[in-house]
């Protein structure tokens, strides 16, 4: 992405899909803390422990492109238009372990929070981050 950059002088609109997993904790079902965190605070995000799942990915994907935004999809649900991958992998196991147990199963008290969003929605935002990038890349202002 850097090379096409130099060589066509024009910035090259690059989205990474991260996950949320990098913001986990391992808490055995018990009671995480109660950070929320904010896509907006670019130093919380960027500042991220190494250590934190898939965050090595993230780093290198970040300095190779350098880019310093990644989108990091929470569960995503609903069926999906494209070819591959049209449903979540996460969620089908949770509605197959449901159905199989005759139950939702919780660890530990079972106050662990997960986000999700319709899988509709991560396209609008999409959208919107090449719209949004299009416009910066040929300076325009809305």
């Amino acid at each position: 992405l850097n090379k096409r950059t130099e060589t066509t002088g024009k910035s090259v609109i690059y989205v990474h899909t991260s996950g949320t997993g990098v913001l986990a904790e391992d808490v055995h079902g018990q009671n995480g803390s109660i950070t929320i965190y904010n896509d907006l605070d670019l130093d919380e995000m960027n500042n991220l422990s190494e250590t934190q799942i898939h965050r090595n990915v993230d780093l290198f994907i970040m300095n190779a492109a350098q880019v310093n935004r990644l989108l990091k999809s929470v569960i995503a649900y609903g069926i999906g238009t494209g070819l591959f991958k049209r449903q979540s992998v996460v969620f089908l196991k949770l509605v197959e372990t449901t159905l199989q147990h005759g139950k939702l199963r919780l660890i530990g008290p079972g106050e662990v929070t997960w986000d999700n969003i319709h899988i509709d929605d991560l396209v609008y935002a999409y959208l919107l981050l090449f719209l949004f990038g299009h416009l910066r890349r040929n300076r325009i202002h809305i």
